[in-house]
C-alpha cells in the first residue's frame, strides 16, 4: 500500500495536466457548436422572412381573385348574345362564344372578367370585317365548317381565325382537307343555299324553302357580283339558259330578291318574258316585317321578266318596249357604281299590304349618334367604331369626327360623305389594321390614291408611292422598279430584294407569266403560261408561309422527264419554325433540278423535294414538300421545314419569268 501512494503522488500531475488539456479542448468544441447553431438560427430567420413575404404575396393576389370573383357573380350576359361585327348583325349563346374554343379571344371577352356593354341596338360591336363571320360561328356551334371553294375566302377565313385566337380552327385551316377523314372542311354545301354569302340564317334559309316550288332543294351558286363583276354581261354570261334561279340581293342592311322558273335571256333589245310561278321576295326590310313573298300578278304575267344584255336581273315593267315607266325590280349595270337600281313593286308583282312600293329599300328607320358609326359614302354603307375612325390624328376622317364640329347624322342614322364609296372599304380596313391589301389593276390603285388623298390619309398616300404598287414609270423618279413588284404574295420589300440577291444576275426585270388564282389553277394553264419560257421563279403562298424555287431551265410538258441543272434552289422567306430568308441549294450528287409533266404543276427535285398538285381548275390546289433529296434542308431542320408538314393546302402561287 505505502509502494502505491509515491505511485499515485507521482501520477497526480500528469492527470492533472491531462485533465487541464481536456477542459481546454471540450471548450473550443463548445465555441464551434455555438457558433454552428448561431448561423442555423440566423438561416431559420431568413427562411421565416422568405415564407412571410411568399405568404403575404399569396394573400394579396387571393384578395385580387376574389375581388374578381365578386364582380364576374354580379355581372352577367344575357343567354342570347347581339353580335355587330362591321355591320353585320349575329345573335348566337353566350355557350357557343365561351365554350366552342375556351381559349379564344371571344371567350376571354365574354368570359365576365371585362366590363363590356352593348351598344345602343343591344349589340356587342367588333370592329372586325363581318363578311365571313358566319363560318367563324358556325365552327364554334358545331366544330365542323363548310367553305366555299374559292381560295380568297380561305385566305380572309384563316385572317379571322388567327384574330380571334381560334387555334382549333387555324389548325383545321391548316390540315390538308381530306374528305374520308375531316369533316372540317367539307367543300359539298350541306344546307339550302350554304354557298351564299348575304342569306346566312337558318330562318331566312327557311323562308325560301316555303317560298320555292316543291322539290327544289339542290341550289348552286352561278354568279355572284363581288367575285366576278358587276357587268350586266357578266351577270348574263354566267346565268343565262341555266333554268329557274334564285337573285339574292343586299343593299346596304337589307336582303331580298326573286325567283324565276324559266331561264334568264339577253339580247340587244328589251324582251318582255312570260311567267307564271315567279316572285319577289323580302327578308329584310327597312319596315322590320319579316319574310315576305310578292307573288306575280294573274293579269301581268306577260312582264314576268325583262330581258336585255344591258340590264342585270330585272323583274316586272310598266310601259312599253321603246319607253319603261317602272320595274318592280332592277339591278342595273355597274350595280355597284351607280344609283340607277330600283324598285317598285305593285307593276306586276304585288305589293304587301299596308306597305308602299318602296317596300324592299324604301324609308329606313332612324339612329342615334354612338361609339358605333355607320357612313354613307357615295350610297355604300359601312359601320366601324369611332376609335377606327380617329386613328390617324391627322386625317379628314379623324377632325370630321373629333367632337370639334357640329355633325349630324341623316335620318337613316349615317353620316353622308359625297365620295364614290367604291373603294371604300380599302381605307376602312388600313384604319382598323394598319396594314393595306389592295388589288394589282393600276385604275384602281389611281381611284384609292385621290380618295387617299381626299381624306389626307398619309400612311396609304405612302405606302402608294412605294414600287410595289406602281411601276418605276409612275414615279417621280428614275429609280430601278423594285424586284417582282407584280407579285401579291411576296408583298415585304425586304423578301423581294433577299431573293432578287440569291439569283444569278440576268440584267433583266423579273415579270408575272402566271398566277393561279387569276389564270387558273389546273396544270393545263401553268403549262401554257409558263413553258419555253427560260429561267423561272415560283412563289408560293400555303396560309402563311411563303416559300417556292428557281429553275435556269424551261418549264416543258408533252413528255414525262427530268431536267439536270446545278444552279436551281428552292427558298423559304415566311416558315412555321421562325427562321429567316433560307436559300436551299440544289445538291451536287443529285441535280435532278425538276420534273416536266404535263399533269403536274410545278416539281422540284427527284423525290418530291416540291411540288405543287393542281388537281383541277376550280382552285383546288395542294401541295406535298420532302425536302433533302435533291436540295438540301437547312441544318437543324426536318424534311418539312416548308410548312411543317409533307402535305399543305396552297392559297395561291406565282411564276415570274424574264422580260424579253
Amino acid at each position: 500500500m505505502q509502494e502505491a501512494i509515491p505511485f499515485l503522488t507521482s501520477r497526480l500531475p500528469q492527470n492533472m495536466n491531462d485533465e487541464t488539456h481536456c477542459e481546454g479542448s471540450l471548450g473550443e468544441e463548445d465555441q464551434r457548436k455555438d457558433q454552428d447553431l448561431s448561423e442555423a438560427l440566423n438561416q431559420i430567420e431568413e427562411a421565416c422572412k422568405v415564407f412571410k413575404r411568399e405568404a403575404e404575396k399569396l394573400r394579396q393576389e387571393r384578395e385580387v381573385v376574389d375581388a374578381l370573383s365578386k364582380k364576374v357573380e354580379n355581372f352577367h350576359f344575357p343567354s342570347t348574345v347581339k353580335l355587330n361585327v362591321g355591320g353585320h348583325i349575329f345573335e348566337t349563346s353566350l355557350q357557343t362564344l365561351t365554350k366552342g374554343a375556351p381559349n379564344s379571344m371571344l371567350a376571354a371577352m365574354f368570359s365576365g372578367k371585362f366590363d363590356l356593354k352593348p351598344a345602343e341596338d343591344g349589340a356587342f360591336f367588333i370592329d372586325r370585317d363581318g363578311t365571313h363571320f358566319r363560318f367563324i360561328l358556325n365552327f364554334l356551334r358545331t366544330g365542323t365548317l363548310t367553305l366555299p371553294e374559292d381560295a380568297t375566302v380561305f385566305e380572309e377565313v384563316m385572317k379571322e381565325a388567327n384574330f380571334y385566337q381560334i387555334q382549333e380552327l387555324v389548325d383545321a385551316l391548316e390540315r390538308p382537307y381530306d374528305p374520308t377523314q375531316s369533316p372540317i372542311l367539307g367543300l359539298k354545301v350541306a344546307e339550302l343555299f350554304g354557298e351564299s354569302m348575304i342569306v346566312i340564317t337558318e330562318e331566312h334559309r327557311n323562308a325560301l324553302r316555303e317560298f320555292l316550288p316543291s322539290g327544289c332543294e339542290n341550289w348552286h351558286l352561278l354568279f355572284r357580283a363581288s367575285r366576278h363583276g358587276f357587268k350586266a354581261q357578266n351577270f348574263h354570261s354566267r346565268c343565262d339558259n341555266k333554268g329557274p334561279t334564285v337573285t339574292i340581293v343586299q343593299s346596304g342592311d337589307y336582303i331580298f330578291g326573286g325567283f324565276m322558273e324559266i331561264s334568264w335571256a339577253s339580247g340587244p333589245v328589251t324582251t318582255f318574258v312570260k311567267s307564271t310561278q315567279s316572285f319577289l321576295f323580302s327578308l329584310v326590310n327597312p319596315s322590320g316585317v319579316g319574310p315576305t313573298k310578292m307573288p306575280l300578278m294573274s293579269q301581268n304575267q306577260k312582264s314576268g321578266m325583262v330581258g336585255h344584255s344591258g340590264y342585270g336581273p330585272t323583274f316586272g315593267i310598266k310601259g312599253s318596249l321603246f319607253f319603261s315607266i317602272s320595274r318592280d325590280l332592277f339591278i342595273s349595270n355597274d350595280a355597284n357604281t351607280n344609283t340607277e337600281s330600283h324598285s317598285e313593286l305593285g307593276t306586276s308583282y304585288e305589293c304587301p299590304r299596308g306597305q308602299e312600293s318602296s317596300f324592299l329599300t324604301g324609308a329606313m328607320n332612324g339612329g342615334m349618334y354612338s361609339s358605333t358609326v355607320k357612313l354613307n359614302v357615295g350610297g355604300h354603307y359601312f359601320t366601324t367604331s369611332l376609335q377606327t375612325l380617329t386613328k390617324d390624328p391627322d386625317s379628314m376622317l379623324a377632325a370630321m369626327f373629333s367632337g370639334k364640329f357640329e355633325m349630324r347624322p341623316s335620318e337613316d342614322g349615317a353620316f353622308f360623305i359625297d365620295r364614290d364609296g367604291t373603294h371604300f372599304r380599302f381605307i376602312l380596313n388600313y384604319l382598323r389594321t394598319g396594314k393595306l391589301t389592295l388589288p394589282d389593276e393600276e385604275k384602281i390603285l389611281r381611284e384609292i390614291e385621290e380618295e387617299a388623298d381626299f381624306y389626307q390619309i398619309t400612311g396609304i398616300i405612302n405606302e402608294l408611292k412605294e414600287p410595289s404598287f406602281f411601276g418605276s414609270s409612275l414615279q417621280a423618279n428614275n429609280k430601278s422598279p423594285e424586284p417582282f413588284q407584280e407579285s401579291k404574295i411576296l408583298t415585304s420589300i425586304e423578301h423581294c430584294r433577299v431573293l432578287q440577291a440569291w439569283l444569278p444576275s440576268l440584267r433583266r426585270t423579273w415579270v408575272l407569266l402566271y398566277r393561279a388564282s387569276r389564270d387558273g389553277s389546273s396544270a393545263e394553264s401553268f403549262h401554257s403560261k409558263c413553258d419555253n419560257k427560260g429561267p423561272t421563279v415560283t412563289i408560293v403562298n400555303s396560309v402563311n408561309n411563303i416559300f417556292g424555287g428557281f429553275t435556269d431551265m424551261p418549264w416543258m410538258s408533252g413528255r414525262v422527264t427530268w431536267v439536270t441543272q446545278s444552279k436551281a434552289f428552292l427558298f423559304s422567306m415566311v416558315n412555321p419554325h421562325g427562321l429567316g430568308p433560307t436559300k436551299m441549294p440544289i445538291n451536287k450528287i443529285h441535280l435532278k433540278g425538276f420534273y416536266c409533266d404535263s399533269s403536274l404543276g410545278p416539281k422540284f427535285g427527284g423525290q418530291r423535294d416540291l411540288e405543287i398538285i393542281s388537281r383541277d381548275g376550280e382552285g383546288n390546289i395542294s401541295g406535298f414538300s420532302h425536302l433533302g433529296r435533291s436540295f438540301d434542308t437547312p441544318p437543324g431542320q426536318q424534311a418539312t421545314f416548308l410548312t411543317g408538314k409533307k402535305k399543305f393546302k396552297v392559297t395561291d402561287y406565282e411564276v415570274f419569268g424574264l422580260h424579253e
